[in-house]
């Protein structure tokens, strides 16, 4: 069985995302396409949209195989972090053939790049810590030491820059570092830009598909959707955002002091103190203006802030990156006629699949990740009252199967 991944957010699924599965399975040949998604938080540092449930439904009705879910405890962090626990999930499956993501950059230019960080010689290594002595964001200093490294041209410094460009190059870097037998393939992007807020061409953005929802605009935007993802959505009366949690964040915030925050995950050069001194921020965006400042983008800081929420601490992700006994792959949803991809999947995984969450304690020899999960998933129904199941929503109904508990919209 030759099988293609995709690391996803899906926050929400668009036209773009269906037409990503498509590409790939024509370009690769693959049987199946094999999703690795965020859960209830992803990697912009906000709530996602709409529950994993919920989106798990959207992939697969747009053609995913089967839906993965990314560990929390990765999902909220940077780039590199990010496509460390998505990558290092998928090469422990032991059985994925390729890696497809979207990127308006030319391979040979994303492998050239991605070579250099996998590698960092000492004249990079040099140019960068001048540069983030200088006080430039880690992603500038980086960029920058890159373009000085190849001398590149003003076209492909933009190209350097883009969203999908990083997580591309830091995927690539990781299935590099790993000495992968996955093999990196790249579908070109269409359509809106991966920010853009305002075209509603026949492949919007997913930015663009959430400010349309949020400001009642979604006629509009459902006419840019394939017919059943539209009504799906259509149907969605309540979402998640940053303001559904102020009051949780608060809580933490009032129960923490210095020492406490400057062990969370991201948190450094004594931001801690930031934390502290914004305890008392009338507003989520008044909390990340008050700790924003030129070296951390705004994005950095609300990934603090879920950290925070959510207790994920730097040693948290040491110890999972080193022990690999944290590690799994929990299924949040399969097409029905694709359940024999995940018995294959089974067949050939160095690290348990999961099925069933009330006895993950019997699969995993160390629950330090997915108990992040389980707390994750917890918090975000507590917060937003998503999925409307009641509490506990990861103990209940999963995995969804499309073709089953997922009947077809007429």
């Amino acid at each position: 069985m030759k099988i293609a991944a995709i690391i996803s957010e899906y926050n929400p699924f668009t036209s773009g995302h269906a037409y990503h599965i498509r590409e790939t399975k024509a370009l690769t040949h693959a049987d199946a396409v094999v999703c690795i998604m965020s859960g209830n938080f992803v990697q912009r540092g906000e709530p996602a949209m709409f529950d994993k449930q919920f989106r798990t439904r959207l992939a697969l009705e747009g053609g995913a195989d089967v839906v993965f879910e990314l560990p929390t405890l990765f999902a909220l962090q940077t780039a590199e972090l990010f496509a460390f626990g998505a990558v290092k999930i998928l090469d422990s499956l032991g059985c994925m053939d390729y890696l497809s993501f979207g990127t308006e950059s030319e391979m040979s230019f994303l492998l050239k790049i991605a070579s250099l960080l996998a590698d960092e010689p000492y004249s990079f290594k040099k140019e960068l810590n001048r540069n983030l002595d200088d006080k430039q964001p880690f992603a500038q200093a980086r960029s920058n030491a890159i373009a000085k490294y190849f001398n590149l041209s003003e076209e492909e410094k933009l190209s350097l820059s883009l969203p999908n460009s990083i997580l591309a190059i830091e995927y690539i870097k990781k299935l590099m570092q790993f000495e992968s037998t996955i093999q990196p393939v790249s579908i070109h992007r269409v359509g809106a830009a991966y920010r853009d807020e305002t075209t509603y061409s026949d492949y919007m953005s997913a930015t663009a598909l959430r400010k349309a929802i949020k400001e009642g605009n979604f006629a509009s935007a459902a006419k840019t959707l394939p017919a059943k993802i539209s009504k799906m959505l259509s149907q969605q009366t309540k979402w998640a955002d940053n303001n559904d949690f102020f009051r949780a964040i608060r809580y933490a915030l009032l129960r923490s002091d210095a020492a406490s925050l400057k062990k969370i995950s991201g948190i450094t050069e004594g931001l801690e103190n930031s934390f502290v001194s914004g305890q008392f921020a009338a507003t989520f965006d008044e909390l990340v203006e008050n700790v924003h400042s030129k070296r951390y983008t705004k994005t950095s800081i609300q990934r603090m802030i879920y950290n925070i929420l959510l207790g994920i601490t730097t040693e948290n992700i040491e110890y999972c990156k080193k022990n690999t006994d944290t590690h799994y792959a929990r299924v949040l949803g399969f097409r029905q006629e694709s359940s024999g991809v995940i018995k294959y999947i089974s067949e050939h995984s160095s690290i348990p699949i999961i099925t069933n969450v009330p006895a993950y304690k019997k699969s995993i020899p160390d629950t330090t990740m997915f108990d992040k999960d389980i707390l994750a998933s917890d918090v975000y129904q507590l917060c937003t009252g998503l999925p409307a199941s009641g509490s506990r929503p990861d103990f209940k109904l999963v995995p969804i199967i499309r073709g089953n508990d997922f009947p077809e919209l007429s």
